[in-house]
């Protein structure tokens, strides 16, 4: 039971950092495009 609650903490941390990531990502991509014309 202990590793299934890990796996998804993990699980949960990563969705986590993921969410948080993509708005950066975007900003990102979209500046790079600006720029690239």
């Amino acid at each position: 039971m202990i590793g299934i609650t890990a796996a998804q903490n993990a699980a949960a941390a990563a969705m986590d950092v993921l969410i948080k990531a993509l708005p950066g990502l975007w900003k990102v991509r979209i500046s790079g495009e600006i720029l690239l014309g």
